[in-house]
């Protein structure tokens, strides 16, 4: 069959013939089809999954409660002018851990860290796990000693850790503080950050000491 092609001389002709009965027409036309498109639209949402009762959002950390590593950046790179105490928190010999107890013994450390912060943060404050073992923590208009209690606290609590399978757990963290003054929080995260690994070394160097005082003591 043939398509019937519409001259334009045509379309002129039926549109003087109806006139605005034509017009009309149209204007209906248009309304149901609108209306048709509306009715689309609440289907196509209607379809859309919302969260599940219970799910995790995704700026939180599934493991530990916590923001995720993607917050924190967002929260860094912003450039916000920040007053403050920025906290760097990392567990120690997290890798034995894991080696002498199983990777389920280690994510339960890391969710009894992620609890401990959590209950030691107030309402204003903010934080996160930045990725592994480590941890960032902002006592938002916090003073640096008030800041360096609550950070002892968490620490002092931390000795007294039970792993379900096989009790009582030495888990230590070492951390570092550093305070913004209307200064950027990236700066404060960096500079904790530097503190915490100095603390890492000291007691590595502490330890190592111990041990080979020990030998002597033995070998004597």
């Amino acid at each position: 069959m043939q398509n019937v092609i519409v001259q334009p001389e045509t379309v002129l002709m039926w549109a003087q013939v109806f006139g605005i009965a034509g017009v009309a027409l149209v204007v209906d036309f248009l309304a149901r089809d609108n209306d048709r498109l509306r009715h689309i639209n609440s289907e196509l949402k209607k379809g859309i999954q919302q969260p599940e009762a219970g799910a995790v959002p995704i700026n939180v950390d599934p493991l530990t409660g916590l923001h995720n590593r993607v917050v924190l950046s967002e929260l860094l790179e912003d450039g916000a002018k920040v007053t403050g105490v920025a906290a760097v928190v990392d567990v120690d010999n997290f890798k034995e851990i894991n080696d002498n107890f199983g990777h389920m013994a280690g994510d339960e450390v890391l969710m009894g860290v992620g609890g401990l912060i959590r209950g030691s943060i107030r309402e204003q404050d903010f934080a996160c796990r930045w990725g592994g073992d480590e941890f960032v923590i902002f006592f938002k208009n916090e003073c640096q000693d008030a800041a360096q209690k609550r950070m002892a606290r968490i620490e002092h609590r931390l000795a007294e850790f039970h792993l379900r399978q096989y009790g009582k757990t030495k888990v230590s963290v070492s951390w570092g503080i550093a305070e913004a003054l209307e200064g950027s929080l990236k700066h404060a995260v960096e500079d904790a950050d530097n503190k915490m690994y100095q603390m890492k070394r000291r007691r590595k160097t502490i330890s190592s000491a111990l041990v080979r005082s020990r030998l002597r003591v033995v070998n004597a």
